[in-house]
């Protein structure tokens, strides 16, 4: 770690060997030699780790973390890059954290995952899932998706949550909620359709017509219209 003629920290840089061509008794060419990074083996307690930080600016912002897969050549598709905990043989496999750092006199940094923009065919798709578990006595993982806390005793509130369908010039995308076989669909116009009961617990207010398609029924027979008939029976005083 030396000091170059202007005043930068040495750069330290592993490249593994260039392929010059040819192939190989099977006809492949040459690939490009790896560059592997690895904790030592641990005897008897855990392995070494492996730790990548970027420098410090003692009066400055610190230095930026790439990890990326080199572009594709000119026939080809661009290198995979995955990110994962290993095996486990005897209890839980390792857990995945990815956060940004708390911040004084500022916000805390986003977060944001998005898919390459491309131009055949489907744009690539996105999944978050949870674990299954093959357990007798236990339920799959669950997934939450919740919008930041404010901590000020007054004046802000809590971060809302979005869920918000890909727009187009043809047709904008539905959201779609499901739960085992039930669903319920909301389509960019604005109607909804549910699969299954629909119960509310509190005041409901329509500012629009309701149509309903079966009998219309209120309090188990104090009010009815019958669907087919258009009767009508009220258990009370009119």
């Amino acid at each position: 770690d030396t000091d170059d003629s202007d005043n930068a920290g040495g750069s330290v840089m592993l490249t593994g060997g260039k392929a010059e061509g040819g192939s190989d008794a099977n006809g492949a060419t040459g690939a490009g030699g790896s560059v592997v990074i690895k904790g030592g083996i641990g005897t008897n307690t855990v392995g070494g780790a492996v730790t990548v930080t970027s420098g410090v600016g003692t009066s400055t912002d610190s230095g930026v973390v790439t990890i990326a897969t080199a572009d594709s050549g000119s026939a080809g598709v661009s290198g995979d890059m995955a990110l994962r905990t290993g095996t486990s043989d005897a209890g839980d496999t390792g857990s995945f954290t990815l956060t940004t750092g708390a911040a004084t006199g500022g916000a805390g940094g986003a977060i944001s995952l998005a898919v390459g923009v491309g131009d055949t065919g489907n744009g690539g798709q996105l999944h978050l899932a949870a674990g299954s578990t093959s357990s007798t006595s236990g339920v799959g993982g669950a997934v939450y998706i919740r919008g930041g806390n404010s901590t000020s005793a007054s004046g802000s509130y809590g971060g809302s949550v979005h869920i918000i369908s890909g727009t187009s010039a043809t047709g904008d995308g539905k959201v779609h909620l499901n739960a085992g076989s039930e669903f319920f669909v909301l389509d960019a116009s604005g109607s909804a359709s549910l699969s299954t009961t629909l119960g509310v617990t509190g005041a409901t207010t329509l500012s629009d017509s309701l149509d309903i398609a079966g009998n219309f029924d209120i309090s188990s027979g104090m009010f009815t219209v019958d669907a087919t008939s258009g009767d009508t029976a009220i258990a009370g005083m009119l």
